[in-house]
């Protein structure tokens, strides 16, 4: 599924090209993690390296797709003046963006990345793991993502890292749902699916702003960047910082959902093979 946005990329047609390949490729690595029994194996590690090295050479150029995007809303956050101080930023990204993209297109048209794509699809064709059947594939899952969750979930004051641990779970929860959830209920399926997106929303916006922060620092203006006011970037950062203890408000207020009778009932029925618990 994520090779036929590699052409959208290439010619770089749309954004959301890139956000489809990446999304795909993390599906298909959370639903190869899930219920088999090879994660201590060496084709495991091996289809686990190959998947990160896929991912950390898109992170550039789809951080700066989501940034440049940003551009317009963030500085429509500033007064006047320190919004027009900052119109030579987005140029400037942009740059930095073409270089990114220049840089992905060749990897993809590479030899070397074709080889990683045929690497991928040998390992998980010759290494099937225990034969196990959809039902029993699913429960498992469902039993160790619930598990981790929960473990989570009974953090008193969650830390930044526990929200973004439960951001990922919730995310492996929603995919194995989404893939095998034909073999459950309707009504649970679509009731659990529900809570698990409203609580991904609110959870993805809060990492979402974590990481925008994190390179909005990371990138303090110098003196080789004249076109990007200090002054008004600093304003900038700080009206971010005020809208992040928002954003970690509502994270927050996201997990003690999560934590609801109704969630652990309607995970608890699909867990049981979409019976109610005893």
């Amino acid at each position: 599924m994520a090779r036929q946005y590699e052409k959208g990329i290439q010619t770089d047609v749309d954004t959301e090209c890139l956000h489809q390949y990446r999304i795909q490729l993390r599906k298909v690595r959370s639903l190869l993690s899930q219920g088999r029994m090879w994660k201590a194996q060496k084709p495991w590690t091996e289809l686990k390296l190959l998947f990160k090295d896929l991912m950390q050479r898109t992170n550039e150029l789809r951080d700066l797709d989501v940034l440049i995007l940003e551009v317009p809303n963030l500085l429509a956050r500033l007064p006047p003046a320190e919004a027009q101080a900052l119109e030579g930023w987005k140029k400037l990204l942009e740059a930095r963006r073409e270089t990114a993209r220049k840089k992905l297109k060749t990897w993809l048209s590479s030899k070397a990345y074709a080889q990683s794509i045929q690497n991928i699809d040998w390992e998980v064709l010759n290494n099937e793991g225990e034969a196990w059947t959809a039902q029993e594939l699913a429960q498992a899952a469902l039993k160790r993502i619930s598990k981790k969750l929960g473990q989570l979930l009974r953090t008193h004051a969650p830390t930044d890292e526990v929200l973004h641990s439960v951001r990922i779970e919730t995310k492996k929860l929603r995919y194995v749902v989404e893939a095998l959830g034909s073999l459950f209920p309707e009504k649970s399926v679509s009731r659990l699916l529900k809570m698990i997106r409203q609580a991904q929303l609110h959870l993805g916006q809060f990492q979402d702003s974590s990481l925008r922060l994190q390179r909005l620092q990371g990138e303090i203006p110098r003196q080789e960047t004249p076109q990007v006011d200090p002054f008004a970037y600093g304003v900038l950062v700080g009206v971010l910082w005020t809208e992040h203890a928002l954003e970690r408000k509502r994270a927050e207020r996201a997990v003690q959902r999560l934590r609801r009778a109704d969630f652990r009932q309607e995970l608890g029925r699909l867990r049981n093979g979409g019976r109610d618990a005893p």
